[in-house]
């Protein structure tokens, strides 16, 4: 690589020089990357969209969930073992995924509202997930997001836990940060990375209907399917 090159592409020379010392490997099979991605082609195909489901809340109200594939490899394993790592490529990736695997894109959304971290384990770990997801989408589909929800009190791992023990986890944590912000008739979505029972997403949109929107909805990148 010669000086002109490296004066004219900075940026592909850094990149260059980073895959170097860095290479990077799927996230799944664990073979050499050429590109700045997670996953390679293979274990990229076989990442299949699921259909929405909906969440009903109550009699008159009911939250669409749409999730971008189901929750098996290769996006389990990444969730499992390395998306809490620091590693905001896969959170972006994930973004990706999402955008590409499900109707969003000809959605009327207002704001995305990621579902948030107690901050315990905000400190522990130095980022949402969720909110650096919904921070990527907001970017493709030029959505504003409002980090407007608390998680109350440290809960345990709703995947470590019984089907019949996830409801009562989360019932009651989630409250509004600012009760002022006007989401009066706005069509706003929920954005977390997995979706298991249910129960965080609707905890969450109980919360967000005392400020009276046109509709609750949800974004994840995967769902576990029984």
């Amino acid at each position: 690589m010669d000086s002109f090159v490296i004066l004219k592409y900075p940026k592909k020379f850094y990149n260059f020089v980073i895959n170097l010392i860095y290479p990077r490997y799927c996230k799944s099979c664990s073979i050499l990357l050429k590109q700045d991605n997670i996953f390679c082609n293979t274990c990229f195909l076989k990442i299949q969209p699921v259909a929405p489901i909906d969440l009903q809340l109550n009699k008159s109200k009911k939250t669409i969930v749409f999730a971008a594939c189901n929750y098996k490899d290769p996006v389990k394993k990444l969730i499992t073992e390395k998306l809490y790592a620091k590693n905001t490529l896969a959170c972006k990736q994930l973004a990706n995924i999402i955008y590409q695997n499900t109707i969003i894109k000809n959605l009327e959304i207002d704001y995305l509202i990621p579902v948030p971290l107690h901050w315990t384990r905000f400190a522990k770990r130095g980022y949402n997930q969720s909110y650096e997801i919904a921070k990527h989408l907001s970017v493709l589909l030029n959505v504003p997001v409002l980090d407007i929800l608390k998680r109350n009190k440290k809960t345990a791992y709703q995947s470590s836990l019984k089907l019949e023990d996830r409801v009562l986890n989360v019932k009651d944590i989630f409250s509004i940060k600012n009760k002022n912000i006007n989401l009066k008739n706005k069509n706003i979505y929920i954005v977390d990375d997995l979706f298991t029972t249910g129960a965080t997403i609707k905890n969450c949109a109980k919360v967000l209907y005392q400020l009276k929107p046109e509709s609750v909805n949800a974004i994840v990148a995967c769902r576990v399917i029984q």
